[in-house]
């Protein structure tokens, strides 16, 4: 009956920075997070952009990350996620964000009923 009750999002933003960058360059993204790394977490990930007039931009492809996997990444970088992203050449100038969609599965009931969703926003400019 506990797992019923483990709905914690694993993973929240505290704050991040973002510097400009041009279409087709590499947008850099610095955020200070808190991971919970006592449960068990299993995590999809996926993402996309959004640009200034828009358009959607898939990027990349749904990654799977173990409990081990999260501790990895917290080990090297802790309390961190930077992440370097390869913008695509089309995209319009101006406003645009990162959309991070997580869905965490910390328990037996979350595979089966109702996972941990967890959407993160990240903004940033696009140059001309």
């Amino acid at each position: 009956a506990q797992w019923a009750f483990d709905r914690d999002p694993p993973f929240t933003v505290v704050s991040y920075q973002t510097a400009p960058a041009k279409p087709g360059g590499v947008l850099v993204l610095d955020a200070v997070v808190n991971r919970d790394l006592h449960r068990e977490c299993y995590v999809d990930l996926s993402n996309s952009i959004i640009d200034a007039i828009g358009v959607r931009w898939d990027w990349g492809t749904t990654q799977t990350v173990t409990p081990q996997g999260i501790r990895e990444l917290d080990s090297k970088t802790p309390g961190r996620l930077i992440r370097k992203i390869q913008l695509p050449p089309g995209m319009s100038p101006g406003p645009a964000s990162l959309l991070s969609s997580m869905t965490y599965r910390c328990n037996p009931l979350h595979d089966v009923a109702r996972p941990i969703s967890v959407d993160a926003r990240f903004d940033f400019v696009v140059l001309n």
